[in-house]
């Protein structure tokens, strides 16, 4: 089995625009949507980070050797600045490898023009690079989403939290060679969702019992009627 470290940001002193929130809320969002997915998958097996300092989390990184490493965040400039942008170490390797992959399908979602994939060795200037991807021992990538100081590109984070997870998703699938899992109810759970029946766990192959039946059809008829 593969496994993935999956590290959304820890900066909760960044503040979006508008309704976003901070920076490690919104990556968590979209970290929790990333696990769900892979909850069907026996192939790829997922690893929250659940450290709250960032060389606690490389150096837990580093003590589990996971197959790839993933740091999720969005980003900050001038409120004006748009686009994801991806970064590994350096390129010529799998980080380079796996960052080209999530890049092509993160910049087929954004509405705007993306930034490319970048090199974190010496991002800050000569012997300064980005400490994550630096001192991680196994194949790292770290993704900015986009821009959470401007207010187009916050509409578009928060417009669309399970499709950015579904493209990191896939890019996952892809840079293993493993096949990209659909359940066939997959669409019909999402539809159910967004017309107000809440259903929180997909557990397609559990029993259901009467009084969940019973609950379920009742949800179903005031959604229907509003």
């Amino acid at each position: 089995m593969y496994t993935v470290f999956l590290a959304p940001s820890m900066q909760d002193y960044n503040i979006g625009t508008g309704d976003f929130g901070t920076e490690k809320e919104y990556c968590n969002k979209v970290a929790d949507a990333i696990y769900e997915k892979f909850s069907q998958n026996d192939k790829i097996s997922i690893i929250r980070n659940t450290k709250d300092y960032l060389k606690e989390c490389v150096d837990e990184s580093n003590r589990i050797l996971p197959d790839l490493h993933l740091s999720i965040h969005t980003n900050a400039d001038n409120t004006r600045t748009r686009g994801c942008e991806v970064f590994c170490y350096q390129k010529g390797g799998e980080g380079e490898r796996f960052s080209n992959i999530v890049y092509e399908k993160l910049s087929k979602l954004t509405p705007s023009f993306d930034r490319g994939v970048k090199e974190g060795k010496d991002f800050y200037g000569l012997g300064k690079s980005m400490f994550e991807l630096e001192q991680t021992v196994m194949p790292a990538s770290l993704i900015e989403l986009d821009f959470h100081d401007n207010a187009d590109s916050v509409r578009f984070l928060l417009d669309n939290v399970k499709e950015i997870a579904t493209a990191i998703h896939d890019s996952i699938c892809e840079y293993f060679g493993v096949k990209v899992f659909r359940h066939w109810a997959d669409k019909d759970f999402e539809y159910l969702n967004e017309q107000g029946v809440p259903l929180r766990e997909k557990r397609y192959c559990d029993w259901i019992t009467r009084a969940e039946a019973i609950s379920l059809i009742a949800k179903t008829i005031k959604s229907v009627k509003g």
